[in-house]
């Protein structure tokens, strides 16, 4: 699983160094928020399911893709591909086994 959460941080140019713990900004309780906020989130959600992630103050569009923590591979679409700036916004669900842990990444467009 290391080598997995490597990957996904390596290919995916996610700036690390730059970000912080925001989990008051997604609607779940049990799931982490780290964000460079008004740029990239990485949301872990442990269950899957549906959160929503807080973008008051932050205008524009947000690309929303999956990562399967369990299995690697590249990025998937789930059942929303992109949401807006200016408040709570639905991540929509998975690609595919809605109850297990996924990672959302949620970067500016």
């Amino acid at each position: 699983m290391g080598k997995i959460c490597l990957d996904f941080f390596y290919n995916h140019d996610i700036p690390v160094e730059k970000m912080t713990a925001k989990d008051e900004l997604v609607s779940s309780d049990d799931d982490f928020c780290y964000a460079l906020e008004g740029d990239t989130y990485v949301i872990l959600l442990k269950d899957g399911g549906e959160s929503t992630l807080d973008l008051k103050n932050n205008d524009g569009q947000f690309s929303v893709v999956w990562y399967d923590t369990r299995n690697g591979g590249e990025l998937q679409n789930g059942s929303v591909e992109t949401i807006s700036g200016g408040g709570e916004q639905s991540l929509g669900l998975p690609p595919s086994d809605q109850n297990k842990d996924w990672v959302v990444l949620v970067q500016k467009i």
